[in-house]
């Protein structure tokens, strides 16, 4: 389990959000272990959301290098 002790307000001025486009967008990863708690957000099956992120955050976190010049 991981927990962020950020009320979800101080996560959405980090983020660039509404705190209203956030509570949405945690709506929707509640079937993938994401949740408010009153002192944070609370992650209790990160394989879950891992899995549900896929490759994109692998490929986007680290893209491939160009191929130097022959």
């Amino acid at each position: 389990m991981v927990r962020l002790p950020l009320h979800k307000n101080l996560v959405a001025l980090y983020l660039g959000l509404q705190p209203e486009s956030l509570s949405r967008a945690l709506a929707k990863l509640r079937e993938y272990g994401v949740r408010t708690v009153p002192d944070g957000i609370e992650i209790s099956d990160p394989d879950a959301l891992i899995a549900m992120v896929g490759n994109s955050f692998q490929t986007h976190a680290h893209p491939p290098t160009a191929a130097a010049p022959v």
